[in-house]
Parts: structure tokens; sequence; C-alpha cells
């Protein structure tokens, strides 16, 4: 989407380079991220836990979908072992979570 209006602003180049860092940390352009800074948007760094975080939530998210299909189909016995299984994993991460404090 393009933007209607430009505004400049004046920094020196380490200012520019340190700006560029933060906006790569966080997985955005220059722009949005000095936008975003301007009106104190939440930014969030795209470190290696939270990607791993997200990845694990999407396959939660199969995992529950899996889960209410095998209700629409009645399958009981099944359903059990998959919530079974994703009560584990959700068990496993949290305890190493803990274990990270």
């Amino acid at each position: 989407m393009r933007k209607e209006s430009r505004i400049e602003i004046r920094v020196d180049s380490f200012e520019k380079k340190l700006l560029k860092i933060k906006a790569s940390e966080a997985g955005l352009n220059l722009s949005d991220y000095i936008r975003f800074s301007a009106l104190n948007r939440k930014i969030y760094n795209r470190s290696e836990k939270i990607i791993e975080a997200y990845l694990l939530l999407q396959k939660y998210q199969d995992n529950f979908r899996r889960i209410s299909n095998l209700f629409k189909n009645g399958n009981y016995p099944m359903m059990q072992k998959e919530i079974l299984e994703v009560r584990e994993e959700i068990m496993k991460h949290l305890k190493s979570i803990e274990d990270d404090k």
C-alpha cells in the first residue's frame, strides 16, 4: 500500500546504521520501523526463540484443527490419542522454558 505523504528526517551516519540494524532485527524495512517507533506501536524483535515459538504455535493450531475434525467425525479413540500427544508436547516445551529460567 503506497502512502500519500513523505516526511524526511536528517540523521548522522551512525544513527542511520543503528536504525537500519534495529529495523532488520524487527523484520521491518526502515520506513516501517521509523513509522512504528514514531507512533508508539509495538515492535517485536524476531529472535530465533520468537520464530521457534511461532512455528510451534502453528503446529499446535494444526493439531487442534485435526482434533476438531475427529470430534466432527466421531472418532473418539483417535481423538483421545491426539489430545494426549498434544498435551505431552506442550508439557515438554513448558518444561524446557522452565529450565531456561
